[in-house]
Order: structure tokens, then C-alpha cells, then sequence
């Protein structure tokens, strides 16, 4: 599965809100051509450092639609220590699509990449993993061999060990798929705890035999 990532923009500077904030940003600041939103999905570092190469002060990059940033995400955890670094804003903003997610933002700074120092060391209380995208596209082959065997949907643990994953990787995985509508999601008793339907064909998972 390909999922495609907002391009970066190119406007009028709006108010700069602190990371956490919400910040009033114009539709028709967006560049013809760009995607507004892509729903569930973190951009990548380097879908990132790519915008970073070419922006200039002012420019934003959309780089998330979701409920929630998950704390270990790489790109999320590139985005802060771009701000720490001074070179980005942190903007949010209520999604124009559905009113229980969020749209974050980086706007560019004045502040020239070659000032910025280099990277710190890998934070070791934090743990990152794989982008929404990648965590999607080695899941969602699994999902759709139990679904279309009738099989009971694998646990967390299950997924983890089959995608080769981090445990804490798969929940966010499994809420941007139900956001982007690629899969349904229906409460199940242990040890599974749900039924998953892949929207595409229709398959579901089955019960415990």
C-alpha cells in the first residue's frame, strides 16, 4: 500500500503558535497540487529532511493528520528536535475533515540549517519506531490472510512478532488504518478482542475454533 504524504506549502506567514497550540491557517494558503490532509498518516525523516532542504522562513509543511502524535514516532521525534533546533514552528490546527483529529504543522524559521547543530545523541527513555506507513504496509498483509481465511485475528503480541515490530507499534498502525477506512475494527472477547473486516473485499477475521 502506497500512502501519499502533504507537500509542503509556500504563503502568508500566519500567527505562530508554541507547539500545542492552535493556530489559524488559511485554505488558501495551501499551493494548487498539494493534499491537504492525509489521514493517520506521520510523514517521514526523509520526506522531512527533503522540505527541509528547499524551504524557506515561512513555508509550512503539513505533516500529520491524526487524533494524536504517538510519542515514538520518528518523525514526530525529528519534528521536536527541529524545533528544539530553532529551524521549525510547531503549529496545530482542528482538521477540516473530522473534527476529532488534528493537523500539525511545521512553518520554516529564519534561522539558516547551517547554524543548526548537529543532531544530539538518540534519546535512550524514549523508544522510536517505524512510521505509520511502514508499520501499515508489513500489518495489514497479516490482517488480510486471517480475514480472508476466516481466521481469528492475531494479538498485539501476534502482530508484533510476525511484522517484526515493536509491541507498542501496532495499536497507532491499526488506528491509521481504521481512520483512513482500509480496515473496521469490532470488539471481540480474549484473547483477540476484536474482529477486523478489510473494507477492500469485505473478508473478516473469525472466532477462536
Amino acid at each position: 500500500m502506497t500512502a501519499t504524504v502533504p507537500k509542503f506549502t509556500r504563503g502568508a506567514s500566519p500567527a505562530v503558535a508554541r507547539a500545542g497550540e492552535t493556530s489559524p491557517l488559511s485554505p488558501d494558503s495551501v499551493s494548487p497540487g498539494s493534499i491537504a490532509e492525509a489521514k493517520g498518516i506521520i510523514a517521514s525523516i526523509d520526506q522531512i529532511e527533503t522540505w527541509l532542504a528547499v524551504a524557506k522562513a515561512g513555508d509550512r509543511f503539513l505533516y500529520a493528520t491524526r487524533p494524536f502524535l504517538p510519542a515514538g514516532s520518528q518523525g514526530a521525534l525529528r519534528m521536536r528536535t527541529l524545533s528544539e533546533q530553532g529551524l521549525v514552528h510547531l503549529v496545530q490546527k482542528r482538521s477540516d475533515l473530522l473534527s476529532s483529529d488534528w493537523c500539525y504543522y511545521a512553518e520554516r524559521s529564519t534561522k539558516p540549517v547551517l547554524d543548526a547543530r548537529q543532531l544530539r545523541e538518540p534519546r535512550h527513555d524514549v523508544r522510536t519506531v517505524p512510521d505509520d506507513v511502514s508499520a501499515i504496509n508489513v500489518l495489514l498483509p497479516i490482517l488480510k490472510k486471517a480475514a480472508r481465511f476466516g481466521r481469528p485475528c492475531p494479538t498485539d503480541v501476534q502482530l508484533a512478532e510476525r511484522a517484526r515490530l515493536p509491541r507498542d507499534a501496532v495499536q497507532p498502525a491499526i488506528d491509521a488504518m481504521r481512520t483512513m477506512n482500509i480496515i473496521r475494527v469490532l470488539p471481540a472477547k480474549a484473547p483477540t478482542l476484536r474482529f477486523v473486516e478489510i473494507v477492500e473485499t469485505g473478508h473478516k477475521t473469525g472466532l477462536i475454533a
